[in-house]
């Protein structure tokens, strides 16, 4: 059967789940819009139109029915927060069917929000509105209920969300089967109004819809933690893990530490923090919105590799894409292969307003943590690219200006506004002779410069010749 919206109203309504005309559209739009962007996004694994329909759909609406008998008639309250809707589920749906309701949109990736933007205008969701940015106390939103699927533990939830929720108000989550623990480790403070088992219809898949009345957000505690002491902790091996480059790229999270950038990072939200990692000893207070994990103070003293003795961040490392070889403004080349080096490299060359940050194969991981606090932060906003090694790269670019102890004197050099430039690995220096040479003019009792050193010096030449010619 073609795919139409008559045959989606048909099927949900198969699945006890009743639609308009009008909201059938809507919905197949959304259908469209998600199975045209998906592969470029990566939102969810569902995908074809049986799937989606019975794991998103049905799953997203089904709730209605049970959600009625404390939000009469129709199911939700006057307004509701989607938290981590990712892709749009449940919200997209629930706006949908209960145009009555003032839905937001909550997910702080930015692409994944310009896609729901997108949604919201091409189904015509007038009641509906989307949060591109981790919600947080300042946003000044103030909701009748928030609701999430899947994300994160019911408690650690409502301490990242409870400050959205009005006095009274509501929150709502849809689990799996299995969440007595979580309902158990809610304590006081609020009261629960709905428990309910379900199995998706003309299914196996089994469902928990629970809902908490949150009687005063302002004196809700969330209960006391059990700090992790074991080192077969799965979250313990994890973050160790992000210690080795190899860590870092597998679990694509990395780890920050250092009072005054943990300070900056936690409130930027271009930078996506998952949580915050304490010592049980830790007494000071993060953000509401960032959930803690807590850990023995041994145990953090192995995870916090820097010896800060503060907090550390647990943050979503940016995607880096392969060098497209085309030279455009400053493009700075890092082989690198000690992480401080890395990061101040990528510190002065964010500084000079590089276009392109090359870190060949040879490159320290610019997302180890000594390369983050090197860089005062700066390898989250710097345009990195993946390069090849850096022999292949002086072979392939002869016209690459190379640090080194002879050549042109650098304050003689007269720089075109394209150009590669590059300083050799530390000790061994570069490889090969030739090239476009360029030596900084010092005191002939210092043999050399550190390698990160030498490249600001460059980089800070390079800046004011552009500066004279302007």
């Amino acid at each position: 059967m073609a795919l139409s919206a008559s045959r989606l109203a048909d099927d949900l309504a198969d699945a006890g789940i009743e639609l308009d005309s009008h909201q059938a559209k809507q919905l197949l739009r959304f259908y469209e819009l998600v199975e045209e962007r998906n592969p470029d996004l990566n939102m969810t694994r569902i995908r074809g139109y049986e799937a989606t329909v019975r794991k998103h759909y049905v799953d997203s609406l089904i709730i209605l029915r049970y959600l009625k008998r404390i939000f009469p008639p129709l199911g939700l309250p006057a307004s509701i927060l989607d938290f981590g809707t990712g892709a749009g589920f449940p919200g997209v749906p629930l706006a949908i069917a209960c145009p009555e309701t003032r839905v937001i949109l909550n997910e702080s990736r930015a692409n994944r929000a310009e896609f729901l933007e997108d949604v919201v205008e091409e189904c015509g969701l007038k009641n509906a509105t989307v949060l591109g940015k981790r919600l947080a106390m300042e946003d000044d939103i103030h909701v009748d209920a928030v609701i999430a699927r899947a994300v994160s533990t019911m408690a650690d939830l409502l301490t990242r969300t409870i400050f959205s929720i009005k006095k009274g108000g509501s929150i709502i989550y849809m689990k799996g089967p299995n969440c007595d623990a979580e309902i158990a480790e809610m304590g006081a403070g609020v009261s629960l109004l709905l428990d309910q088992s379900y199995t998706l219809p003309a299914s196996e898949d089994h469902r928990r819809l629970v809902c908490f009345r949150v009687d005063d957000p302002g004196e809700w505690k969330a209960p006391g933690s059990n700090a992790i002491s074991s080192r077969e902790n799965e979250k313990f091996k994890m973050l160790i893990s992000l210690q080795s480059s190899r860590g870092i790229r597998k679990n694509g999270l990395c780890l920050i530490g250092g009072k005054k950038i943990v300070s900056e990072v936690v409130s930027n939200a271009r930078v996506r923090v998952q949580a915050a990692v304490v010592p049980q000893s830790f007494s000071g207070s993060m953000p509401p919105d960032v959930r803690q994990f807590e850990f023995k103070n041994d145990l953090f003293a192995q995870i916090d590799e820097l010896g800060t003795g503060a907090p550390l961040l647990l943050a979503e490392i940016p995607e880096m894409s392969e060098w497209d070889g085309r030279v455009k403004g400053l493009c700075v080349v890092i082989p690198f292969q000690d992480p401080e080096n890395v990061g101040a490299a990528i510190r002065s060359a964010v500084a000079f307003g590089a276009g392109r940050i090359i870190l060949t194969k040879e490159c320290a991981n610019p997302f180890l943590a000594r390369a983050i606090r090197s860089s005062a932060g700066a390898v989250f906003v710097a345009p990195l690219v993946k390069g090849p090694s850096l022999v292949e790269l002086l072979e392939n670019y002869p016209e690459i200006y190379q640090l080194s102890s002879d050549g042109i004197a650098l304050e003689d050099v007269n720089f075109s506004k394209d150009i590669l430039i590059t300083a050799g690995l530390e000790g061994p220096g570069l490889p090969g002779a030739g090239g476009n040479r360029l030596r900084i003019v010092m005191r002939s009792d210092v043999e050399s410069l550190n390698a990160a050193t030498a490249l600001a010096i460059a980089l800070y030449e390079f800046d004011r010749s552009q500066r004279r010619k302007t």
